[in-house]
Parts: C-alpha cells; sequence; structure tokens
C-alpha cells in the first residue's frame, strides 16, 4: 500500500484497493483531487508508473502479471506474466 505515480499532469496515489487521481499544475503548484479508480482483480505490492495521463503500467504481485490500467475505466488487461518461478519480494 501507499504506492504514488507521478504523470505529466497527474499523481496517483494507491491505497491498496483504488488509486486515486489528482490533476496538478506545476507552474501554479496545484492539485485537484479528480476521480477515485477500482481496479477489478488487481493488487500491488510493487510500484507503479504512468504510462500517460490516462495508463498505468504495474506489477499484479497476486496474479504474477505486468499490467496496464486504465484510468478512465479501470480496466485492467495483462500485458505479459512473469516468468515461472519469479516471486516479488518488497524490499521495505
Amino acid at each position: 500500500t501507499g504506492k504514488l505515480a507521478l504523470g505529466p499532469s497527474t499523481l496517483y496515489g494507491w491505497d491498496g484497493s483504488t488509486f486515486k487521481k489528482w490533476n496538478i499544475n506545476t507552474t501554479n503548484w496545484s492539485a485537484v483531487a479528480d476521480t477515485d479508480v477500482t481496479p477489478g482483480g488487481f493488487d500491488t505490492t510493487a510500484g507503479v508508473i504512468v504510462k500517460d495521463d490516462n495508463t498505468l503500467i504495474a506489477l499484479d504481485t497476486t496474479a504474477g502479471n505486468v499490467v496496464e490500467i486504465d484510468t478512465t475505466s479501470a480496466a485492467v488487461t495483462v500485458k505479459f506474466a512473469l516468468p515461472v518461478g519469479y516471486t516479488w519480494t518488497p524490499l521495505f
């Protein structure tokens, strides 16, 4: 839990079940809470990165897949499975 991902004009925070999305403006340093994104069947204890303002890339540590998450629809698309026997161990 407690994962952050920063994109060109968005900030996402993962609380273990939902991504909170903020629209950010770094010119005048403002942030406006926009939406909550709750992807079904997804869980992670790994990092999350932003592909663009509406797409996240993450490691689904429960299913063992690298996924894309569409933040407009909360759809999770498996991009590829991790190698057999791979286990994710958080460092902290």
